[in-house]
């Protein structure tokens, strides 16, 4: 990929990359080289072209713009991982986070801060069995004043909220179920989500397209939260 500046990432700030995996942005032949033998084992474990296009195009971009912010070789990249699996960049200063659903991804990184990132498809399935089982009870009595046809909307956003939130912390769901996290919800449903005020993590909604919820979580009030595309012939910014 040809490259112009990489946006420059203050500290406190995160930016978000919205990565199209669904089709090649560069050659698997150019990709390849650059994965670990892990990455290369989990790659085999992908038994459809199209699950297999989808990895490559995550690792590349996961390389190519972490490499960019360290101004290193994508190859030359070092994942190490936490206790529940969260991956780290060890001595970069940089904190990321990826989430895909579909044919989509986004990349969520910042300097200085923990973050966690969750994007989910909407859908069409019965959401209050599901909200009663992994929900807060209060999450599921909001749930349950929303009229029919909006709560499936309703609940991907707070699944989305619950899930950055608990990827933030580093756990992961069987260590930390999601009922045992009480996300803030709104009187009126057409504000935003938001996590108990004086915690110790601040989360925010992300716009998405059409048929999608995406979610930010991290251990401080970010200074900015900017977004940005890859592949692209350049750098170009999307706020």
């Amino acid at each position: 990929m040809k490259t112009t500046k990489l946006p420059t990432l203050a500290p406190l700030a995160v930016h978000v990359w919205e990565i199209d995996l669904g089709q090649e942005s560069t050659p698997e032949a150019a990709v390849l080289p650059l994965l670990s033998v892990q990455e290369l084992e989990r790659l085999e474990r992908r038994r459809t072209p199209e699950a297999r296009l989808r990895f490559l195009n995550t690792r590349a971009a996961l390389r190519n713009i972490l490499g960019g912010y360290l101004n290193a070789p994508a190859a030359s990249l070092r994942f190490t991982y936490g206790v529940h699996g969260k991956p780290h960049l060890a001595g970069s200063g940089l904190e990321f986070n990826l989430t895909h659903s579909g044919n989509r991804a986004l990349l969520a990184v910042g300097r200085g801060l923990e973050l966690g990132i969750d994007l989910e498809q909407m859908r069409p399935r019965a959401v209050l069995p599901l909200a009663r089982r992994f929900f807060h009870a209060d999450e599921v009595a909001w749930l349950e004043t929303q009229p029919a046809a909006e709560q499936p909307h309703a609940f991907h956003r707070l699944w989305c909220m619950k899930e950055a939130w608990v990827k933030a912390m580093g756990e992961g769901v069987l260590h930390t179920p999601l009922r045992k996290l009480k996300v803030q919800t709104p009187a009126d449903a057409r504000q935003p989500l938001r996590l108990p005020p004086g915690g110790a993590w601040h989360g925010q909604e992300l716009s998405a397209e059409v048929g999608c919820a995406a979610a930010l979580v991290t251990n401080a009030t970010p200074v900015g939260v900017e977004r940005w595309r890859y592949p692209a012939e350049e750098w170009t910014v999307n706020r």
